[in-house]
Parts: structure tokens; C-alpha cells; sequence
């Protein structure tokens, strides 16, 4: 079934983010030797002198697999990284800790050392792309420019802004079933907790609502004509020949259309649809 290979998907995704590139050359460091580590200490030292282990610490994020990560480094030396924020609200998915330190120019994981994540002043909306060096760094945190850690074992581009991660609204209750007409394609997909931009993992699913009739779209149910039934303000029906998965559309607050999937296990999966104005501010009314 879908779920399940979606499900799978995250959880791959899960694994990726707690394996830290395991697929990935790490980058080559110069053996150490008395006087490399003699040249870290002073590095070291010079950051800490600028007062860089207080400017670095904090949240940083980006996205991996199109899924919001978070690496957080505590001034104490500690960190985190895993799903970030209201994306992982009921996801099961466990945080990475360690502890983090200054190593030359770079900042490095205990579990890490030998992917070194590099500090970047973002210049170009290509991302960052020049060092900057630990004074340099704090004056830009004290006149709060755009800072940026590249992680290029992983190839992610932390920043401070936290990224956009879609949160469900309430159902409409007493929802008319002309509330729940029209063309929809899917937006948001939700599965084990974790909420992501439906390119993701979605194929193009998409869904046409006619009174109790509904064309279910794109690669996920392969357009098909369904018969649904209206009742408390929802559509509902029971797919597929051998281990039906029930199926709801709902209208919600915010206007969007949400459709859950339950194969009967323990997670239920979850898709939430724009409706499809088209160009002239019309409803779409053919599925396309």
C-alpha cells in the first residue's frame, strides 16, 4: 500500500538524519601531530578569546530530504539534531546529542570529527560561499547579519531562520457537502507525526469532488472514480478490493481539504489540499 511506502520513506529519511552521511567521503583532515595541535589550541583559544563558542551557539536549520532539521549547539558544548519543531510533534524519530567544539577554523561533532562543519557569511541568495573568521563572526552576530554553517558531509546549509513547517487546523465540523466540492491538489503530506511539503514524497496526487462522486488523481490511486458517502460533515469510503483503506475528506478551518488514510495499523496517514482557483480565479472544475 502507499502508506506503508511513504511511511518507509520518512523513516529512511529518519535514519539518514541520525546516521549523519554515512554515505558520504568525509572530508580529509591532516593527520594530527604536536604541532597541528598546538596551531587547534591557539585557534581555539583565539575564538574563545572573541567570544565565538556564545556567538555560534543557538539554533540552526535547513532542510533534509525536503524535512526540517535542527542543529542546536549549547555554549555548555553540548548539542542536538534531528527533525525540527512542530514538524516532529508526534513523530517517534530520537534527537543526535553529543558535544561540539572549536577545531581550527571549523566547528566539529564528537560523533563528527572527521565531517567538520565550516562558518559562513551568507553574500548571495545561492547560499553562503566565503569564511569568515571568528572576529569577523562575532561582529556579524552582534549587528545580527546573515550567518550560515556549511556541513558539507551532509550538504546542508544551516541558517537561523527556521523553516516553514505546515501545521494542521481544526476540523469544520458541520462542513455542506459544497463546502468539499471542486479540484484539489495536494500540498502537505503528514505520515508518523512528520509533516513535509507534499513534492516530497506526493506524486501529483490530486482529487475532483462532484456531490458524492470523487475522481481520486495521480500516481497514488491512478485516476479512478470513486463512490464516497456524505455523513457529519465529511465524505467518506472504504478503497480498494483486498485490505480496504478507509478514506475521509474533511474540510478545515483554514480552508484546506484534509484526506486520511487508515489501513487499520496504528499510524494514520495524512494529505491536506489547496483548492485550484486556476488563472482566473475560477474554481478548476475538471480534474486535470
Amino acid at each position: 500500500m502507499k502508506k506503508t511506502f511513504l511511511s518507509a520513506l520518512f523513516a529512511a529519511s529518519c535514519i539518514f538524519i541520525t546516521s549523519c552521511g554515512a554515505q558520504t567521503e568525509p572530508a580529509e583532515l591532516p593527520a594530527t601531530t604536536e604541532s597541528t595541535e598546538e596551531a587547534v589550541q591557539e585557534t581555539l583559544k583565539e575564538a574563545n578569546d572573541y567570544g565565538a563558542t556564545e556567538a555560534v551557539a543557538g539554533a540552526w536549520y535547513d532542510k533534509l530530504g525536503g524535512i526540517p532539521v535542527c542543529l542546536e549547539l549549547s555554549p555548555d558544548g553540548s548539542y542536538t539534531f534531528g527533525i525540527a519543531g512542530n514538524a516532529r510533534t508526534r513523530g517517534d524519530a530520537e534527537l543526535d546529542t553529543g558535544s561540539w567544539t572549536i577545531c581550527g577554523d571549523a566547528i566539529t561533532l564528537d560523533k563528527e570529527e572527521d565531517t567538520p562543519i565550516r562558518v559562513m557569511r551568507e553574500l548571495s541568495e545561492e547560499g553562503a560561499d566565503k569564511d569568515i573568521s571568528w572576529e569577523q563572526l562575532v561582529a556579524a552576530e552582534a549587528e545580527k547579519e546573515v550567518l550560515a554553517l556549511r556541513w558539507p558531509a551532509m550538504e546542508l546549509t544551516f541558517t537561523r531562520e527556521e523553516p516553514f513547517v505546515y501545521e494542521a487546523a481544526e476540523i469544520v465540523k458541520d462542513a455542506e457537502l459544497k463546502d468539499l466540492e471542486g479540484y484539489w491538489a495536494c500540498a502537505f503530506v503528514e505520515a508518523d507525526g512528520i509533516m513535509v511539503d507534499a513534492y516530497v514524497f506526493d506524486e501529483g496526487t490530486d482529487v475532483y469532488i462532484e456531490g458524492e462522486q470523487v475522481i481520486l488523481g495521480g500516481a497514488m490511486f491512478g485516476d479512478v472514480i470513486v463512490d464516497f458517502e456524505y455523513a457529519d460533515g465529511m465524505l467518506r469510503t472504504d478503497y480498494g478490493q483486498v485490505d480496504p483503506m478507509s478514506i475521509r475528506l474533511m474540510a478545515q478551518q483554514d480552508g484546506l481539504l484534509r484526506m486520511t488514510l487508515d489501513e487499520g495499523t496504528e499510524n494514520e496517514m495524512a494529505l491536506y489540499f489547496e483548492q485550484d482557483y486556476g488563472d482566473d480565479g475560477e474554481v478548476v472544475e475538471e480534474a486535470g
